[in-house]
Formats: C-alpha cells, structure tokens, sequence
C-alpha cells in the first residue's frame, strides 16, 4: 500500500510536468522558493520528540532516522535556496545533490516504520506522515525542483546560443 502511495503520487504528478502549461509553469519558477519550501521538513522533529518525550513507542531506529533525516533535509533548505537565489557557482550542483539526499530520506523514513517502527508507527495521526503524507508529496516536490531545473538550465542553454549568434 505504502508503495502504491508513493508510486502513483510521484508518477501522477511528475506525468503533469511534461504537459505544456505546467512546463510553462516550471519554466519560470523560482528553484529557491521550490527549494525553500522543503523547510517544512523540520517538523520531522515530531518524530524525535515522541520517542524521546513520549510514551507512544516509536523505536529508536525508525525515530532516529526519520527525524534526523527530515531535520537536516529541512535545515538545508535554506542555505541551498540561498544559494540558488544568488546564483552561486555549482549551485544547480548543489540543488541536485540536496534534493537526491532528500528523496532518499523520505525512501528511507517509510522502509524504517515498516521494518522498526514499534507500535507508535500505527497511532493516528503519527501514521499518516511516514506512510501517506510525507514521502509521497516530499519525493514530488523534490522531482518537481529537479523537472524545473532541467527545463530552466534547457532555456538558459537556447537564449545563451541566441546571444552568442547575434
């Protein structure tokens, strides 16, 4: 079921980026404010406070590297969308590299609830975020920063050949 979430979430919504509006769309974007977004991802802090601050029974393993991962994800963010805002040198580099370490947070988080998770994985609402919520629009959000970047850097390559020609 997890996988079928994320499976047809991630190809539903990275199947749109190839329609001509929403390329349009991801044409113009800002990568920071795509990037920037993913500061959500500090409420990964749930999962360490529960284990540590609570009696719900979320294993260590599960808690430790959902949180962890989603914290350092989250703090991230901000200096790669900085980066990216002033067009640092590497920076397309770096947005790829954070967004591929990212995404394999959010594989790893799920694969970790079903394997250790503990009994605190199956309460409602903690259950929702590992299995439904988080990875699914994470890992889309994510591919959607990528697609957007592919798109700009194919523009940026077609006007920079322009100016070269004239």
């Amino acid at each position: 079921m997890v996988c079928g979430v994320l499976r047809y979430t991630v190809r539903i919504g990275l199947g749109l980026t190839f329609t001509e509006p929403v390329r349009q769309i991801l044409g113009q974007v800002s990568i920071a404010g795509l990037v920037g977004l993913q500061v959500y991802r500090n409420a990964g802090a749930v999962f360490l406070i529960a284990y540590f601050f609570s009696d719900m029974g979320l294993s260590r393993e599960f808690a430790v590297n959902a949180g962890w991962g989603d914290i350092l994800t989250g703090m991230l963010a901000i200096p790669v969308a900085l980066a990216a805002h002033a067009r640092l040198p590497f920076w397309r580099t770096v947005v790829v590299v954070w967004c591929f370490i990212g995404a394999g947070d959010l594989v790893l988080a799920p694969a970790t609830a079903v394997l250790y998770g503990g009994p605190g994985v199956d309460d409602f609402p903690i259950n929702v975020i590992p299995i439904f919520l988080g990875p699914p629009l994470g890992i889309l959000l994510h591919a959607v920063t990528l697609r957007a970047l592919w798109l700009q850097r194919g523009a940026a390559e077609v006007s920079g050949a322009t100016a070269v020609r004239a």
